[in-house]
């Protein structure tokens, strides 16, 4: 009988247990992106460039931006050893940030379809987060060194913020 991942859990381990062939896909990803890129920006097309560097920058910084996700609520949440996870959960949030240093090498950002988006999706992501540490915390928080009437504030940004991040997520430019 066949053991199927029944958690995400389950499947990320399963994922970690195959890191070579991933890391691997993921220098592939990354060096050939670059070479491409180079090669289009070399022919004079940097039209062509910003465009083509929209995959390979979403296939980078979506499981980058899910991984780092997973070990900030494992780190703050649960407040997990980091040291005993496999070393397959930092691989792609270095990757992302390797990634997208070399990319930004060569390309405009802003020039990159969709960046605005995903750059949003990040900031809104972060945003949540926060908002969900802080309720987990809250009772502690409340009760040693906030008063009630630095909740308002605190309300105000998180709202203002999220606001600016869904804005950027749902831009209809780029």
């Amino acid at each position: 009988m066949e053991n199927n991942p029944q958690t995400l859990e389950d499947l990320l381990l399963s994922l970690a247990r195959q890191w070579q062939l991933l890391v691997l896909a993921m220098l592939l990803l990354t060096l050939t992106s670059v070479v491409v890129c180079y090669l289009l920006l070399k022919s004079n097309r940097p039209l062509w460039a910003h465009r083509f560097m929209a995959i390979p920058v979403f296939l980078t910084t979506i499981p980058g931006m899910f991984y780092i996700m997973i070990l900030v609520y494992l780190l703050f949440i649960t407040r997990m050893n980091l040291l005993s996870l496999p070393v397959f959960y930092f691989f792609p949030p270095i990757w992302m940030a390797a990634s997208l240093y070399l990319y930004r090498q060569l390309v405009d950002f802003e020039q990159v379809p969709g960046f605005s988006r995903l750059s949003g999706m990040a900031l809104f992501s972060a945003i949540v987060f926060a908002a969900v540490f802080l309720l987990a915390r809250l009772r502690v928080i409340a009760l040693i060194w906030i008063t009630p009437v630095w909740l308002i504030p605190i309300v105000i940004l998180f709202f203002i913020a999220g606001r600016y991040a869904w804005m950027r997520m749902t831009a209809r430019r780029g």
